[in-house]
């Protein structure tokens, strides 16, 4: 992935503008491992000889090739950068980096610019902090009846506290909105609306938002669930500290994919999009360990994936950060028509999606490069790796589905997120998955453990489903799950022999598809 600067801002602005038909240099195409490959093609300007595969689902529209590169407006790339503070100016709430509503985590090489934990994900490592000053809105100040406990973290829009309501006697979640922001009567208008529509929403994966109050001693807030549990992109990025792999089990994937399009779908339901759906913008509840001084309860809670901060880009759009032909943020996550300045409809969620699942299916982001301007062209190009030639676990069937999110045209995705749980919940059936929550909540507790012996429950499955498709004719389905099969046990000698036959027939097929013809047409002359 691209390098990316540690936190991301609002105010003070970097604009760099970029021609994105232009071409920039690529990567090349990493070495090969059995089970992994090059996420990206190779550009034809640093290559010829060779090119890493592509998805088989393509944009209708035409790519970048040689001789031909369609005209696209410019778009201009917005790097967020701190607001400049002058020397004497006296310390504020806005002094803690990070991302939006989040803690403050310098983001490692490597990682998407958008790769940096947010929201009110309570940080039980954080220790408390004094007030910046007496009588500000810091730790131990007090806003309308919610007393600030601890500062978890702040982002472009916000700082967020852990506070206690005393009159319900229960911790909350204050985001103490920034002096740029709460200054617009506008943007705390388009605040108080987007809170209040998302407040109606009332959905198990979605943080709900408590209350927004009424300017109190010049502050504007909003106060929401207080989520014990890392961010997505933390608990991806604790991978390899905690000796797991970066990606998911394929159907483990699938279920968190499924609470999150459940959410969307109530949201699309309302006529709400999200507009920012990411790991960042994940929540994992019930993970905080027992020792901290809130796990006790939440260990007693199945963990689940959490939705939050919806409608931040429209309110964000007020200030036109996200005006025609600009990007706020990592376009890496973005939809082709995002990028373009299109139409904002559900499919843009289902786009955002697709990106998810297949960052938690491979480990790495279907589109990436060395700067934005590479990125925002291969999301425009529809060009990424297939999932299942990065990681042969993934499998055929997930892979197809995962490129039927990510399509370049948006008529070529579903709808809406009711669409997304259409093609995911029949497979997770079709291979035994009845309980998606409850495999996944297992998965979230011991990743380790279910990982290590997810091959061996997922293989008998596997062949079962592929011999009723040989039997039905189905040689497609078939070779997907004896290939995948063959993916967790490769050592399997009989599996071997069969996938080996599979593949020499369906060769013989091909050629006869082709040589019948042919031969006919000699016959004739």
């Amino acid at each position: 992935m691209a390098a990316a600067p540690a936190a991301a801002y609002l105010g003070a602005e970097r604009v760099a503008e970029t021609d994105v038909s232009a071409r920039g240099g690529d990567e090349g195409a990493s070495p090969q491992t059995p089970t992994r490959a090059s996420p990206h093609a190779s550009d034809p300007a640093e290559t010829t000889d060779r090119e890493a595969p592509l998805s088989s689902v393509r944009p209708s529209a035409p790519t970048l090739q040689e001789g031909f590169a369609p005209a696209r407006p410019k778009v201009v790339v917005r790097t967020p950068v701190p607001p400049a503070v002058p020397q004497d100016a006296p310390p504020s709430i806005e002094r803690v980096p990070g991302g939006l509503f989040g803690p403050s985590v310098t983001a490692p090489t490597g990682v998407d610019p958008g790769s940096v934990p947010n929201l009110a994900a309570a940080s039980p490592s954080t220790p408390s902090r004094p007030s910046s000053r007496p009588g500000s809105s810091g730790v131990g100040a007090t806003l309308g009846r919610y007393e600030l406990l601890e500062e978890l973290g702040a982002g472009g829009m916000a700082t967020v506290y852990r506070a206690h309501d005393p009159r319900l006697d229960r911790d909350v979640a204050v985001k103490v909105i920034h002096h740029h922001l709460r200054e617009s009567a506008e943007i705390a208008e388009r605040l108080k609306h987007e809170a209040r529509a998302v407040a109606k929403l009332k959905h198990r994966s979605i943080v709900e938002i408590y209350d927004v109050p009424d300017t109190e001693g010049g502050e504007r807030f909003l106060v929401a669930e207080l989520v014990d549990g890392p961010s997505l992109r933390k608990f991806l990025q604790n991978a390899p500290a905690e000796g797991r792999d970066p990606f998911l089990p394929p159907e483990i994937a699938a279920a968190l994919v499924l609470q999150i399009a459940d959410a969307l779908s109530r949201a699309h339901e309302q006529g709400i999009v999200h507009r920012d759906v990411k790991p960042e913008n994940i929540l994992i509840a019930g993970l905080t360990p027992p020792s901290s001084p809130r796990g006790s309860d939440s260990s007693r809670r199945a963990p689940i994936a959490k939705l939050t901060d919806f409608g931040i880009a429209k309110v964000l759009d007020a200030q036109g950060m996200t005006s025609t032909g600009q990007i706020l943020g990592s376009p890496a996550h973005m939809s082709p028509e995002q990028i373009e300045a299109g139409e904002i409809t559900a499919r843009v969620d289902v786009f955002a999606v697709g990106v998810l699942f297949y960052e938690l299916l491979t480990g790495t982001l279907p589109f990436d490069g060395k700067n934005p301007a590479q990125v925002i062209r291969r999301v425009l190009d529809g060009q990424f790796t297939p999932a299942d030639r990065l990681v042969a676990t993934v499998g055929g069937r997930w892979s197809a589905i995962v490129a039927r999110l990510l399509a370049r045209e948006q008529a070529q995705r579903p709808a809406d997120a009711r669409g997304v749980i259409d093609v995911i919940r029949p497979e997770l059936e079709a291979l035994g998955v009845g309980d998606p929550d409850r495999e996944l909540a297992d998965y979230l507790r011991d990743p380790v453990a279910v990982q290590g012996a997810w091959g061996a429950r997922m293989k008998p499955r596997l062949l079962e489903r592929a011999r009723a498709a040989r039997a039905a004719g189905g040689g497609g389905g078939a070779a997907n799950d004896l290939n995948r099969a063959l993916a967790y046990d490769p050592s399997d000698p009989k599996l071997v022999r069969t996938v080996t036959s599979l593949r020499a027939r369906e060769r013989w097929m091909r050629l006869a598809r082709v040589g019948v013809p042919l031969a006919g047409l000699a016959i004739v002359l």
